[in-house]
């Protein structure tokens, strides 16, 4: 099978490429959809736990006292305090002097940030119409929460506690969500790998099998079926045994056609060697230095020709060129030829010669089948007669001077007028002289660039080869020719005589 150059689009690629893209994109949205929707879940339950925390801690220290020295009862409170998970705090008084700061444990003197004591100012403000105020601030982003907190100190003093808290809770949920996330697009791709090995193996597996199939057959092995196990008798199983059938089907009938080409080729050989017994007088040729250039398009021609002798030295040549090609055409010049010769045995004369063959061929076919002909009658002066009836031009070459003649039609082809009578005419001929008849398949054969040969390149060969042997001619006339051609479509025939 020719394999085309041109880009080719896969019907695998494209589905393959369609089938990523969507599988790729359905997993990101529904990734990011889930992940986005239990993030928002995560952050309203952090919201509602940092508020539930700080004032379960504010609950377990408003009733404890803050001492202000490393002593028992400080470490009681900070055991408090590291219940709730608090282990990093500032405990400072309202004028911003810092009690407690852990874990750096400074002490006394040390003061907090303006900020900070600004905030700590405000919820003082706050405390004389609740008891249970405290300021809060959450962070969304890492889930910790920071307060203040209002405590009470040694001698009834107002202390302040400011601390971070991180939700544990909350952070191994959204933990929990990545690993689920993370599962989800792994488990995503391998099922969508998985379904697209089933799917290959399912549909483009078989069609691979139906590809190599016909890619066989159109190689010439007609023998060749598409095997899988068809237990599925899905739509691709239909197709596979409606394939087999098919190329059996196929296979019978090339068989059946090989066979009946065999019997025509014999019989077209065995056409082809009586088709020989009708060429008539090539013992002749050496008389007129005759060279021969004939090409049937296939195993018999619709082209025919012969030289015969008659009584006192005179001499005839008759070539006829059939219409159509092949079996149809062969049997139009056997019988022509066959007519020939009874008219033979009866008239030397041109005229009457084609008169009779023409009213022969008339009788015998319809108009749809014809043959054109020339016949010569070479005197034995050296002058020469012909009618040509509808061949094409002759070319008559006179060496001596380089000039050619033509001698074009003279009527119609034999086979399409009753009674139609033919002229003859006389050609003034001298020793030497050479005839060039020919068939349309020469001239109108066309090379890659459909062009035809044309009977210009033939004329110019002839006068090109004035002084040079005929059989130079026509060697190197076939080599040309054969180079140009292309494609043969017609019978081909060049026949060169030189007058005695």
């Amino acid at each position: 099978m020719k394999k085309d150059s041109q880009r080719r689009s896969s019907l695998r690629l494209q589905i393959g490429l369609l089938y990523t893209v969507l599988a790729f994109v359905n997993i990101i949205f529904f990734s990011v959809m889930i992940f986005s929707n239990q993030r928002d879940l995560l952050i309203l339950n952090f919201r509602y736990q940092a508020d539930n925390l700080v004032k379960s801690v504010q609950e377990k220290l408003e009733k404890s006292n803050v001492p202000v020295a490393d002593t028992p009862e400080y470490e009681d409170f900070r055991e408090a305090l590291s219940a709730n998970d608090i282990k990093a705090y500032v405990i400072f008084d309202d004028k911003g002097k810092i009690w407690h700061n852990e874990p750096d444990k400074t002490q006394n003197g040390s003061q907090v940030s303006d900020d900070l004591r600004r905030k700590s100012v405000e919820l003082s403000a706050d405390l004389t119409l609740y008891r249970s105020s405290y300021l809060k601030q959450i962070n969304e982003q890492d889930f910790t929460v920071s307060f203040l907190l209002p405590l009470k100190g040694e001698g009834n003093r107002t202390l302040f506690l400011s601390t971070s808290l991180s939700i544990q809770s909350i952070r191994d949920s959204l933990r929990s969500i990545y690993i689920q996330i993370a599962v989800a697009v792994v488990w995503g791709v391998v099922f969508h790998v998985l379904f697209a090995i089933f799917v290959f193996n399912l549909i483009f597996r078989r069609v691979e099998i139906l590809k190599q199939a016909s890619n066989q057959m159109a190689e010439g092995h007609l023998e060749t079926r598409a095997e899988w196990k068809k237990k599925r008798h899905d739509e691709l199983d239909d197709l596979g045994q409606a394939f087999n059938s098919m190329a059996s089907s196929i296979q019978d009938k090339v068989q059946t056609i090989s066979n009946l080409n065999e019997e025509i080729q014999t019989e077209l050989r065995i056409g082809k060697e009586v088709q020989k017994q009708f060429i008539r007088g090539e013992e002749m040729l050496p008389k007129f230095h005759g060279e021969i250039y004939y090409r049937p398009m296939r195993q018999v021609s619709g082209d025919i020709y012969g030289l015969f002798p008659f009584e006192k030295g005179f001499s005839g040549f008759f070539f006829a060129d059939a219409s159509g090609h092949g079996v149809s055409a062969a049997l139009i010049t056997t019988i022509t030829i066959q007519n020939l010769e009874n008219a033979l045995k009866k008239f030397m004369n041109p005229r009457k010669i084609v008169f009779s063959l023409n009213n022969s061929l008339a009788a015998r076919f319809e108009s749809s089948h014809f043959a054109t002909g020339v016949f010569i009658l070479f005197h034995p002066d050296g002058n020469v007669l012909l009618t040509n009836a509808g061949h094409l031009p002759l070319l008559i070459l006179r060496p001596s001077t380089g000039d050619v003649i033509e001698a074009g039609k003279m009527g119609p082809p034999m086979g399409l007028m009753d009674d139609f009578d033919y002229p003859v005419k006389r050609l003034s001929t001298q020793s030497g002289d050479r005839i060039l008849v020919y068939s349309d398949g020469l001239i109108e054969t066309n090379n890659s660039n459909k062009e035809q040969y044309s009977i210009e390149r033939v004329r110019e060969k002839l006068v090109a080869y004035k002084d040079r042997p005929a059989s130079e001619f026509m060697r190197d006339l076939v080599a040309e020719f054969e180079e140009f051609a292309e494609d043969y479509r017609d019978d081909v025939s060049a026949i060169l005589l030189e007058v005695p």
